[in-house]
Formats: structure tokens, C-alpha cells, sequence
């Protein structure tokens, strides 16, 4: 793969989004949550000037991991803006309100055009992106305009794409990240096999986040009134196959036991 076949990659997979948004829901937010983006997004800039920080979240998890990085900055340097986009609109849709960030905003297409509107738009001073996403065409971009770039809560895989049959145009896109901040130890010997050293063993952001939650716990009366003397599980976040896990776990508990599942997705579907 080259940077060639990867914009058309991306080029294609914005026709099909497109097309898809005539039946899909999920998808049709996607396409028009990036209608204006770009100049509402300048118009904001204009209004507001100084340092920005750019974060890049996925979707809501990778939010959750990056939301104790950007509260800390925001702590520490009040005035400096916070950009905070996403790619999904499983994330978007969720926290477009989300009080910490100064602007929030879909991701544009990661084609050479927008990455160049965006950022002439935005003007970060550094960006961030939380554990995997590697949009190429944003990396160049951003190393071209020299802004520092740092990938946190990054976590690397034998079976990804960096280490397959394109790594080499891979290892081009990872060579423009200033400085990675690695979740464990494996995925530090993975990106030393590739040659890089610019890494830190970090850990995972999550634990930051859950121990934040933890010490605001609330409080819910008809959850208290329920779970009273009973084993009580609460599965978050889940999806069709941890709830298969559990079902089977239920079918062979003898003991009482109450589920409460809070699926990753609520739709008419599920």
C-alpha cells in the first residue's frame, strides 16, 4: 500500500457511508454531523485565538481514556483551548456537550483536502490521539506543519496492519508521532521491532477515568431496593458476545442472581 491507494481507499469507503445513509441511521448521522463542519469550525477559530490542543477520540471509549489527559491540561492551563473530535457518532452523539472541550466536532475524512482545511482551520498547537487511531493523510499533515503529535493509551498488536504486508507505508505514518505513551510492555517490544524508541510505558488512561467515576459514585434507589441481598452483576458497555458469555454463565448458576446490561448500543434492534 502507498499513500496513493489509501486515499482512494478512503474515498471509496465515503461512497459507500453515503450510500449506506439511506438505510442506515448510524450512517446517516455520520455524513451529515460533517455537512459545514469546516466552516463553522474556522468561524469559532477566528473568535478564539490562542494555544489549542487537539484531541482525537474514536468513539466513546477512547474518549473515556483520553478525558482524564485533557481535564488534567484544562486544570493546569485554563486558557488553553481544547479541540475534541470524533470519528463515529457513537461518540459524538453522546458527549457533543461534553463541558470540558472548548469545540466539538466529527472528524473530516481523511483525505488530503480536508486534512489541509482542517488544520488551517483549527491551527493546534500540538494534537492528540487516543490508542488507535492512525489516519495517515492527518499524520503527514501535521508533521509537514511541524505539530507535535502524541498517541496515549496506545496499545499494538502482532495481527495489526503495522506489522503485515503494508508495513512499510505503516511504519511512515508512525514515524510522524512524536511521542507514543504505551498501555504495557508488549506493545513496546512491538513498535522497538520496528525500529522506534520515542515510546513510554504509560499505562492504560481507563484506570484514571474508572477511579474518577469510583469516588463520585451516585447513588440509585430503585437499583438499591432490587440488588438488596442479591448477587448482583452490572455489565457495561457490552455487546452480542459478552452477553452470549453470560447467558451461558446465568443457564448454569444455581444461586439467584440479578443482571442489570448496559449494552454499548441501545437501538429498536437491541
Amino acid at each position: 500500500m502507498n499513500r496513493f491507494f489509501y486515499t482512494l481507499a478512503i474515498r471509496l469507503f465515503s461512497l459507500v457511508v453515503k450510500a449506506a445513509g439511506v438505510f442506515n441511521g448510524k450512517a446517516l448521522l455520520f455524513t451529515k454531523g460533517r455537512i459545514n463542519l469546516l466552516p463553522r469550525l474556522a468561524e469559532w477559530r477566528n473568535k478564539n485565538s490562542g494555544k489549542l490542543v487537539w484531541f482525537h477520540c474514536a468513539s466513546l471509549g477512547e474518549f473515556e481514556q483520553g478525558r482524564p489527559v485533557m481535564e488534567s491540561l484544562k486544570n493546569r492551563e485554563p486558557s488553553t483551548l481544547l479541540l475534541l473530535t470524533f470519528f463515529s457518532p457513537s461518540g459524538y452523539e453522546v458527549q457533543k456537550n461534553y463541558s470540558g472541550a472548548d469545540f466539538i466536532c466529527y472528524l473530516p475524512l481523511d483525505l488530503p483536502a480536508n486534512t489541509e482545511a482542517f488544520l488551517s482551520a483549527a491551527m493546534p498547537s500540538l494534537a492528540v490521539f487516543v490508542k488507535y487511531e492512525y489516519w495517515a493523510n492527518y499524520f503527514f499533515a501535521l508533521q509537514e506543519k511541524s505539530v507535535p503529535l502524541y498517541v496515549i493509551s496506545a496499545i499494538f498488536r502482532p495481527d495489526q496492519r503495522f506489522f503485515g504486508i503494508s508495513k512499510t507505508f505503516w511504519k511512515k505514518v508512525l514515524s510522524s508521532v512524536t511521542h507514543f505513551y504505551l498501555q504495557n510492555d508488549h506493545s513496546a517490544g512491538l513498535l522497538k521491532g520496528l525500529g522506534f524508541t520515542n515510546y513510554t510505558v504509560a499505562g492504560d488512561t481507563r484506570f484514571d477515568r474508572v477511579l474518577s467515576i469510583a469516588s463520585e459514585a451516585k447513588k440509585f434507589s430503585a437499583i438499591e431496593v432490587l440488588s438488596h441481598e442479591r448477587f448482583t452483576i452490572v455489565a457495561g458497555s457490552t455487546y452480542g458476545a459478552e452477553e452470549e458469555m453470560l447467558a451461558t454463565w446465568l443457564k448454569q448458576e444455581k444461586k439467584e442472581v440479578l443482571l442489570i446490561i448496559a449494552p454499548h448500543e441501545i437501538s429498536e434492534g437491541r
